[in-house]
């Protein structure tokens, strides 16, 4: 019996390990603002989830520029998230386009700005893997 209640104890355990081995946390929350010369969007909270970008129809590599898988969340997804902050229940797949347009891999408008170049900061700094 002791045997049996031991292997029981140790099955109800795993079992009820499942969903915490399984959860994967697809989301981040992340401080972004936006300036262009005077503020376009000031420091704000923003939490963003994996797919966002997908979701107004935009197109995420599958590969980025060096062959390596893409997976998870994008700069991208914050930017997408970023306008979906701004501009609320405006900014819809419809009407994504007349706020954030990517051309080939460049912004080529955002937020409801032409744009011919932009530039990030991903924790203070400016990422670089080395390849220019």
């Amino acid at each position: 019996m002791k045997k049996f209640l031991s292997i029981l104890l140790a099955l109800v355990m795993f079992i009820s390990m499942i969903p915490t081995v399984l959860a994967t946390d697809n989301s981040v929350t992340v401080n972004f603002s936006v300036f262009d010369g005077s503020v376009i969007m000031p420091n704000e909270k923003i939490t963003v989830y994996d797919g966002i970008a997908e979701e107004y129809g935009y197109e995420v590599a599958s590969a980025d520029h060096n062959g390596n898988p893409v997976n998870g969340i994008t700069i991208f997804d914050v930017v997408v998230a970023a306008h979906k902050k701004l501009y609320g229940d405006a900014f819809t797949p419809e009407t994504a386009n007349n706020y954030l347009v990517m051309t080939y891999s460049f912004m080529t408008k955002s937020f409801g700005k032409d744009t011919a170049s932009a530039g990030f900061f991903l924790n203070n700094r400016m990422p670089n893997d080395g390849i220019y």
